[in-house]
């Protein structure tokens, strides 16, 4: 029975093994969905070839093991990790695998969903009607240069969304993005530099005046 055990044990260990090679990775794109309050919601989609028939299999295989943890899937990719929030706790994090077969019988996804319950935005009052949201520094988890400039490979792809009471900064964008539009910002690799985003509201004087007297009338 020791025979038999330490075999299979052995079988388990070159499976993993197997399934640690089978995956190319072909693109990352990071979604963030700001809050009012700047924490945030994020979705993380990896894309990957599987090279023939018996990486399909594996793939299959693992999906149906139901082990959708981050831990577990790394054993796939390297890059698999929260990208945002630094030293700030993810929370409901989940991830989908799934077969992209409208794309092609070789296509596989994973996709990362999390939240993040503490403000990854900077909040700032500019004059008495102005209310501006800024990056943190150091919330980004990509490839940074010793001078702290993030780096975006050509097959990395980073997209922030404000929300839609809010109206985005396009002066303080940086660098220039490949797509500003609405309530959404995408900044698509390669480029290596120092990220700068921010989104504001600003409350109109005839709110603010009846504000002024709201407020006055209720001390008195």
């Amino acid at each position: 029975m020791g025979r038999t055990f330490f075999t299979a044990l052995i079988a388990v260990f070159l499976l993993f093994s197997a399934f640690s090679a089978a995956y190319e990775d072909s693109s990352i794109a990071v979604l963030v969905h700001f809050n009012q309050d700047g924490t945030a919601k994020v979705s993380e989609k990896y894309a990957f070839l599987l090279s023939d028939d018996s990486e399909i299999e594996s793939f299959e295989y693992y999906r149906n093991l139901g082990q959708n943890t981050v831990v577990s899937w790394r054993r796939f990719s390297k890059d698999l990790k929260f990208h945002v929030g630094a030293d700030i706790i993810p929370s409901n994090a989940s991830i989908t695998a799934r077969r992209v077969l409208s794309v092609g019988r070789r296509s596989a996804e994973l996709v990362l969903d999390y939240e993040l319950n503490a403000p990854i935005m900077i909040e700032s009052k500019v004059g008495s009607r102005k209310k501006v949201f800024s990056l943190k520094d150091g919330v980004l988890g990509f490839s940074k240069t010793t001078t702290g400039e993030t780096i975006l490979s050509p097959s990395e792809r980073l997209e922030f969304y404000s929300p839609i009471e809010f109206k985005l900064d396009a002066t303080a964008l940086r660098p220039e993005p490949a797509n500003a539009e609405g309530n959404k910002v995408v900044w698509a690799g390669p480029f290596t530099a120092k990220l700068a985003y921010s989104f504001y509201s600003e409350e109109l004087l005839g709110e603010e005046v009846s504000r002024y007297f709201t407020e006055a009338t209720a001390q008195i």
